[in-house]
């Protein structure tokens, strides 16, 4: 009995010890996770690619390497990045409302949770790009290429993406309302349980894509390649499909009420 009286402060104190070291792990795992700002003349400068959460709105950046660069929380706003080289950038947070990036090399850069709205990406290449919960809202992406990008849960309303080339990248739970699809390349897309209501698909190429559970309400298909898409328990209602190709569609749930047919006929 009296060896055991005589462990117990032992056995307190290990214990106290123990919960020290936790509490100052987690306060040291707290600290690193916070990102410490950049040195902004440095990096305007030239001398270095790294400058997060620093305030570089109206920066003129044009055809700068920045590939690898860590630009996350950085003010953007209305800078020129120009034919610049992102490639493998962070920018997660970044604010790039109105940002030029018209041509711009971001392949496998990470954008989530970026602003976009009301910027310029015109030929930009986002080839497998992260830019899940990105805003990008009247946005000007014609003829960008998004290949494999991974863009699930965005809000890309009124955005025009004409002959944008889209395959295979993930838009799923996504807000696309009133954007301009027109001409633009969505082969084996997954648009799962987006809302695309107003939007354009003229001629879009749309076969294989994953179209399950979206809201589609009075969208123009017209010529739209839609051969083997997954339509299942879509609300497209309302919506033109004149002249669309719907062979090997799986339309399973599929509500296309008030739309117009392929034939030219009203649906029930």
């Amino acid at each position: 009995m009296r060896r055991f009286a005589d462990s117990r402060p032992a056995g307190k104190s290990a214990c106290l010890t123990t919960v020290l070291a936790l509490l100052i792990a987690f306060t040291g795992a707290a600290r690193a996770q916070t990102i410490a700002q950049g040195d902004r003349e440095a990096f305007l400068a030239g001398s270095t690619k790294d400058c997060p959460r620093c305030d570089l709105a109206d920066a003129q950046l044009q055809r700068r390497d920045l590939s690898g660069a860590d630009l996350r929380e950085a003010n953007l706003s209305y800078a020129s990045l120009h034919r610049s080289d992102l490639r493998g950038a962070k920018l997660d947070k970044a604010n790039l409302e109105g940002v030029n990036l018209n041509k711009t090399n971001l392949q496998q850069a990470s954008l989530n949770g970026v602003d976009l709205s009301n910027a310029l990406l015109y030929e930009a290449d986002l080839g497998a790009a992260r830019l899940e919960g990105a805003k990008i809202n009247q946005t000007r992406l014609q003829r960008a290429r998004l290949q494999q990008a991974r863009m699930k849960g965005v809000e890309m309303k009124g955005s025009l993406l004409r002959m944008t080339n889209l395959t295979g990248a993930d838009l799923s739970g996504s807000d696309l309302s009133r954007s301009n699809f027109e001409e633009a390349l969505l082969r084996r897309s997954n648009l799962s349980g987006a809302t695309l209501d107003g939007a354009a698909f003229e001629k879009a190429k749309l076969s294989e894509a994953n179209l399950s559970n979206v809201t589609s309400l009075q969208v123009d298909f017209l010529g739209a390649d839609l051969r083997g898409a997954d339509l299942t328990n879509a609300d497209m209602r309302g919506c033109r499909f004149s002249l669309a190709n719907m062979e090997g569609a799986k339309r399973d749930g599929l509500n296309m009420s008030g739309s117009l047919m392929p034939d030219g006929r009203e649906a029930d």
